[in-house]
């Protein structure tokens, strides 16, 4: 009767490139679907006509919230709407316009915090142009 072995290693070379090309063509596959919704969102829009109301968002000196409420609120909707986001106008920082801002925040790789200020800003001047 032979002694068990001591250790087990076993390198299995034949299937490293298959798991390699395994693994690109899944990172191929999903950005093939990323794409077509990068793109779109790359596409520049017309700015609202009351984006002018977001200046001190943009400057620093004012973030937005939830529970903000006024025409700078009212421009926000419209510049989210404007990129894509489907959010209520109705001039009131409410739960709809915070998820609205999320999924704004992510799609643009800025933070996602739900705060309206100078980063979110320059992202909706990007998409905006």
């Amino acid at each position: 009767m032979r002694p068990p072995r001591a250790y087990s290693f076993r390198l299995n070379l034949p299937h490293a490139p298959r798991r390699a090309a395994g693994a690109a063509a899944l990172l191929f596959a999903l950005l093939a679907c990323a794409l077509p919704f990068a793109l779109a969102r790359a596409a520049v829009a017309a700015p609202p006509a009351d984006y002018a109301a977001l200046e001190p968002v943009r400057a620093g000196a004012l973030y937005l919230r939830l529970g903000a409420s006024g025409t700078r609120v009212l421009a926000l909707q419209h510049a989210l709407a404007a990129a894509g986001e489907s959010t209520p106008v109705n001039s009131a920082f409410d739960t709809a316009t915070w998820l609205a801002v999320r999924r704004f925040q992510g799609a643009a790789a800025v933070g996602v915090d739900g705060v309206v200020g100078p980063r979110t800003i320059g992202a909706l001047d990007r998409v905006l142009g």
